[in-house]
């Protein structure tokens, strides 16, 4: 059985690309498969994850510098291998969490990142470069998942976790490189190397936080729309819906009729997971052709507690609407974006629209 393995494992070895396929597939795996971040197992998993990849790559050192033998060199490949996968399942679970609670533009450089990163892992041909590019990985990855992690525990989304979620990161790693210099003296200074792109990672991670770049981990905009009216009915929401025909839905998807001193309503619909109580705002805001930027009309707050599987409900109006563009951003109590819904409003003295009564 184990000799049969270890030709498995050097058939696989010699394939051109492996450790980026290893890579892709743990990332693959993890898109398909992680179960919503109100469930428990979904931060099991993570936990389990950022573990074998700091296991993985100690024993892929402790076997490196102690190769005497073929055996430990095979030791040192199934370590190689155990962290290109472990890395990849890592990183998969901090993208689709980020991409589930962050509207399109703010996931967009997730993405660019992850192809970035296939790139750079192709490129690399030296252990030793190898090692850096793992490790500065590694940190930037657990820290995305600690910052994810850490409100489900604390039980709210703020600028508090941000900083324990910081504690914790900085707790963690520090024992991490400790026993990487406890195990290979002789790599000293290059551990070194590693330690000061993980500083520098750490403070773009802030400088992300500051400026709001950061999406409300675990926070996640299930359902979002515009409405003529929308009341509440025992335990479900109503809306009052525009008809549209088939070419209106193509041409003037987003396009609303608003009849002179008319009231337009805006819903979401927001997950949490059970243990969060936070609070929440919708912006409303409308772009100045002349000025060339989006003007806020009014910020409109309301609190939640999670755990609802359909997510927190709500629902904010505006008066003395005028045509052109808008948008109702969807932020987290310390104004970063949940999610947010463009739109376009048309005001007609005589509203002539049809409409329709539609559960939320």
């Amino acid at each position: 059985m184990k000799s049969t393995f270890q030709k498995l494992y050097i058939k696989l070895s010699n394939i051109k690309h492996f450790t980026s396929y290893i890579f892709l597939l743990g990332f693959i795996i993890d898109f398909v498969t992680l179960p919503s971040p109100d469930n428990s197992v979904s931060w099991i998993i993570g936990i389990f994850y950022m573990l074998l990849v700091g296991t993985s790559i100690i024993a892929r050192e402790y076997y490196s510098v102690r190769s005497l033998s073929e055996k430990k060199e095979t030791y040192a490949g199934y370590a190689y291998f155990a962290t290109s996968f472990f890395l990849g399942s890592l990183l998969s679970f901090v993208f689709v969490y980020y991409f589930r609670s962050s509207d399109l533009y703010a996931s967009l450089p997730l993405i660019l990142g992850l192809f970035v990163l296939v790139i750079c892992n192709e490129l690399i041909s030296t252990r030793s470069i190898r090692l850096l590019f793992d490790t500065s990985l590694y940190f930037l990855s657990s820290f995305f998942f600690i910052i994810f992690l850490v409100p489900i525990f604390v039980g709210t989304v703020s600028d508090k976790a941000f900083i324990v979620s910081s504690v914790i990161t900085i707790l963690y790693f520090a024992t991490y490189f400790y026993t990487l210099t406890y195990i290979n003296k002789v790599k000293i200074n290059f551990y070194k190397k590693s330690i000061m792109i993980s500083i520098a990672i750490f403070l773009m991670v802030i400088l992300l936080f500051i400026f709001k770049i950061l999406p409300a981990v675990p926070l996640s905009l299930k359902e979002s729309g515009v409405y003529k009216s929308v009341v509440k009915s025992d335990n479900d929401y109503i809306g009052e819906k525009e008809i549209k025909n088939l070419i209106e839905r193509v041409t003037n998807y987003r396009t609303y009729k608003v009849g002179t001193g008319e009231d337009l309503y805006f819903y979401s619909s927001v997950h949490a997971p059970t243990s969060i109580s936070t609070t929440l705002s919708h912006t409303w805001e409308y772009y100045d052709d002349l000025s060339n930027e989006w003007i806020k009309y009014n910020k409109i707050s309301y609190k939640i507690s999670g755990g609802r599987e359909g997510g927190y409900r709500a629902y904010t109006y505006k008066s003395n609407l005028k045509s052109g563009e808008w948008r109702v951003t969807v932020r987290s109590v310390d104004d970063r974006v949940i999610g947010r819904y463009s739109f376009r409003i048309k005001v007609v003295s005589d509203n002539t629209a049809k409409y329709e009564e539609v559960k939320l």
